[in-house]
């Protein structure tokens, strides 16, 4: 099985496992103010605590951590600079580790386009992405056993040599 899928497909079909379907009604709390839903399916879903995502958003002066010069608009509800919370290390891969992942350092501000852009971007700008934020904050390193290269597995952007 290993090796049956060309590089490419593998990545692709990788990104299934970090790809969270509950993730806009956790962005919608946000920015509503509300109580994260909770969902129980086939799999596990893990709750976001969203205050720590508002706490994260002021300690972020409600600007995108990923050194982006977009210009923000204006979230109606709140009326501040409408910003996403990302957990950096996928909520997904929970239950994989002991340590909890819902935590004010795991948890970064993106604006809409750099927050799509960590999911679907090509590898070189999902690494780049990665490495800017993990220099703002490289005490998320030690959550995953201190290597990047971990982080970079979440999203299927490491380097396959």
């Amino acid at each position: 099985w290993i090796g049956s899928e060309r590089d490419s497909e593998w990545r692709d079909n990788s990104r299934v496992l970090v790809y969270d379907e509950y993730e806009g009604e956790y962005q919608d709390s946000i920015q509503e103010l509300e109580h994260i839903k909770t969902h129980k399916e086939s799999r596990d879903v893990y709750s976001r605590d969203r205050q720590k995502a508002v706490m994260r958003l002021e300690l972020a002066n409600y600007q995108c951590e990923n050194d982006c010069r977009r210009d923000l608009f204006v979230s109606r509800s709140t009326q501040k600079p409408y910003l996403e919370a990302h957990h950096l290390i996928p909520m997904a891969v929970q239950s994989g580790t002991k340590v909890q992942l819902d935590t004010i350092n795991n948890i970064f501000c993106l604006c809409p386009h750099c927050h799509r852009e960590i999911h679907y971007g090509e590898a070189e700008s999902v690494r780049r992405t990665i490495d800017n934020l993990v220099d703002a904050r490289s005490e998320v390193l030690s959550i995953l056993n201190n290597k990047i290269d971990d982080i970079y597995s979440c999203y299927a952007v490491e380097d396959i040599n």
